[in-house]
């Protein structure tokens, strides 16, 4: 039994709240956000930022909180924030401090009873004058498996504080053409596995970037099941819409993978019938249905040739244990109501409770457990309730919002490197 996400419920939120959080406790902790914090208590606030700024320039000012436990917290949007003179420069609710006049500034950031304070001084700029560029950076995704391409990209600073995509006039270079070669437009070839570092260099400035090479990988592929109690009939509307979820995932994915998605072992769902009728498989339903599904296919965890999406007609017991609607690695598994909620139909929770949402919210609800059992975890901070939770991600609340919704930048590097992309 994997270890899987709780529910998260408030049936007296809006309905649109209610489908990011009842999605969400099928598969995150059933603590409370505040559960994790309450019980601690700031020590100390460190505000950090550039003491000198430019007349008309906006940087970002940063305060960390010391816990009670030793830890840290970035509270930049939870703090209360405060300039001595704001003719001078002024502050944000977020901490992005504006410089208007010349002239000396304090910046204060108060958070739960402590407070810091950086002192700042705006200056005049140089006046009009040449542009040029004062720095490069380089940008591009890796590791990069042996025998493929991914395209990297250069950016320029100027002097008057714009930046320039310079990726087709810069100069490349690789530290190692054996292990990666990179051509005259930025485009990254790995050769074979190890490290290299690739160089951008335009008008006497550079930046690199450090790659992985990584060896092929054998190819997984995504494998679906639709499976069917003893007493419960075939519908070929539920199997046409799991398809079609699944062809729509696919093509977000590549989306986000800069054109690399998952595989189908068969676009259209496999179906296993169950040797038992639907109320034995409605208490400790992830088990049950684990053991019996074997008689059709070898559902497993943490396999590199299937990850399996089973969409299983059962209705869980009101607070049930054992629940569906939850994704770990190499396996998730969905119940009826999913399968009536990619239909357009209504949707009624274990306790009799009734819904009607959008299908692009269920859609999204299996790419976030397809997710998890690509080995992917919620975003750091969010099962603890913390402020820097990624809440609009895929993989925390933002599948209620697909297709408006993302992979995280770790994200995506993982799945890159796994075999179930490509």
């Amino acid at each position: 039994m994997p270890t899987r996400s709780a529910r998260i419920r408030n049936q007296s939120l809006l309905a649109f709240a209610v489908a990011a959080l009842s999605w969400t406790t099928a598969c995150s902790s059933s603590k409370s956000p505040t559960d994790s914090t309450s019980r601690l208590t700031v020590t100390a606030l460190t505000v950090s930022g550039a003491p000198t700024i430019t007349v008309g320039e906006t940087t970002q000012f940063t305060p960390t909180a010391r816990m009670s436990d030793g830890t840290t917290q970035n509270v930049t949007n939870s703090a209360t924030w405060q300039s001595t003179n704001p003719a001078v420069a002024t502050v944000s609710s977020a901490g992005a401090v504006t410089a208007v006049n010349p002239g000396a500034v304090a910046i204060t950031a108060t958070y739960r009873g402590q407070s810091d304070t950086i002192a700042v001084t705006v200056v005049r700029g140089a006046g009009p004058g040449p542009v040029t560029v004062t720095a490069v950076t380089v940008a591009g995704v890796s590791p990069v498996t042996s025998g493929q391409t991914s395209q990297f990209t250069s950016t320029a600073r100027l002097s008057d504080g714009t930046t320039q995509d310079v990726t087709s006039v810069a100069v490349w270079q690789s530290t190692n053409p054996a292990i990666a070669t990179v051509s005259g437009v930025g485009v990254v070839t790995a050769v074979t596995p190890g490290a290299v570092s690739i160089t951008a260099t335009h008008k006497g400035q550079s930046g690199s970037i450090a790659v992985t090479v990584v060896p092929p990988v054998a190819s997984g592929q995504v494998r679906l099941l639709y499976v069917i109690p003893q007493d419960r009939e075939f519908r070929s509307d539920y199997s046409a819409a799991i398809q079609n979820a699944l062809t729509d995932l696919q093509s977000w994915y590549r989306g986000q993978l800069a054109g690399k998605t998952f595989s189908l072992f068969s676009s259209q769902p496999e179906i296993c019938r169950l040797p038992r009728p639907a109320n034995y498989y409605a208490s400790d339903s992830w088990s049950k249905v684990l053991n019996d599904v074997q008689s059709c296919a070898p559902v497993s965890y943490g396999s590199s040739v299937f990850a399996w999406v089973l969409y299983v007609d059962v209705i869980h017991a009101c607070n049930a244990p054992g629940r569906l609607g939850a994704g770990t690695n190499g396996l998730t598994m969905l119940p009826r109501q999913d399968m009536d909620g990619l239909i357009g139909a209504r949707y009624i929770d274990d306790c009799g409770v009734e819904y009607q949402l959008p299908i692009t919210r269920y859609i999204g609800g299996a790419g976030h457990e397809l997710g998890h059992a690509f080995g992917l975890s919620h975003p750091p901070g969010c099962d603890q309730g913390l402020p820097g939770c990624d809440k609009n991600a895929l993989m925390w609340a933002g599948y209620s919002a697909y297709p408006n919704t993302y992979l995280r930048a770790d994200e995506k590097q993982a799945l890159l490197a796994s075999p179930f992309i490509r």
